[in-house]
């Protein structure tokens, strides 16, 4: 790779992520790495070896170091590191997640040659604690938004504006080309033919306030009872969501499917696609359901409206406000050519959301750092 300026060799960059699931910030991680090293980078993923992105990496046959992180300050993990840094001769190292986050700026804090880049994907604010003001002030050269409301919240926390760089989170424009026909989710789930079907894909975790969504749900089933939700997802509150659900008599309307890999059939299978987030750094699984055609009613937390654009390809509600998010599923509901529409236009929309825009975008940044 010929970089302009003095650096003209191949920039050696590790990866960093210790989650042993797979949400969205994994997906980003692989698909990152991947398409670095098809643009002449050497990158290298570092996670926990049992992880679903180690597993999900081998099927790639990526570069990869297993490296097992059990909290925010693992001391061996922070040795560890700094001999990977020594030994593959690393010139950027990138975090993708807050305890790595933590872990690389300690391997790092006497390696003042080595960059630290890390991409920031929540929009709550920076914590007002010592420790926190200290990780996020020292050290770091760059930070990489996914999204402009993730950004604005870097720069109240009172990280200068010249170390912070958005790049949109993304997804490959071909994920779905090759799904298998449509399974029988409707015998699968107990769903009757005429029932209008309305997704939710996401963790099962505060953030994404399913209860709001579930409350929502039976102001729409009181409205029209031919409404089946799928809540697809696996998290810490299921038990709780269930129990939810059964107070509020939904059981009829509602399925959690747990985690599912076959997303794409189950989009192709939605009539609305729904998120009840409260916060949110981006929400990916927004763009799954606009490259499947899928109209969009979301709240307007974080940065959702960068990319859902109102009245335009979808419908946004304020964050838990689950009467207005009612108001806006049975606008849709009983509206077949606005969701014709809202699909259509989201389908042109999310190309801005290429993940080879999300590379290209984060590789200037790191020749920006290495011509420094």
């Amino acid at each position: 790779m010929q970089n302009s300026g003095t650096y003209t060799t191949p920039i050696r960059v590790l990866q960093l992520n210790d989650a042993r699931g797979w949400r969205g910030g994994e997906a980003q991680t692989l698909m990152l790495s991947k398409g670095l090293n098809h643009r002449g980078c050497h990158s290298i993923i570092a996670a926990a070896p049992h992880s679903e992105l180690a597993k999900r990496n081998s099927l790639l046959k990526l570069p990869f170091l297993p490296l097992s992180i059990n909290h925010e300050l693992d001391i061996p993990a922070v040795v560890a590191l700094s001999r990977i840094v020594g030994k593959e001769k690393i010139d950027i190292v990138h975090t993708h997640t807050a305890h790595t986050h933590t872990i690389a700026l300690c391997a790092l804090l006497f390696n003042r040659q080595t960059k630290l880049v890390v991409s920031r994907r929540v929009d709550f604010p920076v914590a007002e604690n010592r420790f926190s003001k200290l990780k996020y002030t020292v050290r770091c050269n760059r930070y990489i938004a996914i999204s402009e409301m993730v950004k604005q919240v870097l720069i109240e926390g009172g990280i200068p504006e010249s170390k912070i760089a958005l790049a949109h989170s993304g997804i490959d424009m071909a994920k779905f080309d090759d799904i298998p026909g449509e399974r029988d989710y409707r015998n699968e789930f107990a769903i009757s033919p005429d029932s209008t079907v309305i997704g939710n894909i996401a963790a099962l975790a505060p953030h994404k306030a399913q209860r709001d969504l579930l409350d929502a749900a039976r102001i729409v089933v009181d409205n029209d009872p031919s409404v089946h939700f799928l809540i697809i997802g696996d998290g810490d509150l299921k038990n709780e969501l269930e129990n939810r659900c059964i107070e509020l008599n939904l059981t009829s309307h509602v399925t959690f499917t747990g985690f599912r890999t076959d997303i794409g059939e189950l989009l192709r299978y939605m009539d609305i696609f729904v998120l009840s987030s409260r916060t949110e750094g981006l929400g990916t699984s927004v763009l799954d359901a606009m490259l499947s055609g899928v109209p969009v009613v979301a709240t307007s937390a974080g940065g959702i409206s960068e990319m859902v654009v109102h009245e335009e390809t979808g419908l946004l509600s304020p964050p838990a406000d689950s009467k207005n998010l009612a108001g806006n599923l049975l606008t849709l509901i009983h509206n077949r050519q606005l969701r014709e529409k809202f699909g259509k236009a989201g389908k042109v929309r999310v190309r801005e959301f290429d993940i080879e825009k999300t590379v290209d975008k984060t590789l200037i940044e790191y020749k920006k750092l290495m011509q420094s």
